[in-house]
C-alpha cells in the first residue's frame, strides 16, 4: 500500500484489535491511514490467489 502523497509503501504502525482498525504511517511525510478489518482483507484477498 502506497503513501498518496508521495508513494512510498506505508508501514504498519498500530492494530487496534478492540476495534478492528489498523493504523499505517509513511515515514517520509508522515501522512497516516486507517483501515478497518474489513477492507484489510478485502484488500489481501486481491493478492492471494485462490488454489
Amino acid at each position: 500500500m502506497e503513501c498518496p502523497n508521495c508513494n512510498k509503501t506505508l508501514r504498519r504502525a498500530i492494530t487496534n484489535i478492540t476495534i478492528k482498525e489498523t493504523l499505517y504511517k509513511c515515514d517520509l511525510c508522515g501522512h497516516r491511514e486507517v483501515i478497518t478489518e474489513e477492507a484489510e482483507l478485502k484488500r489481501t484477498k486481491m493478492t492471494i490467489k485462490p488454489h
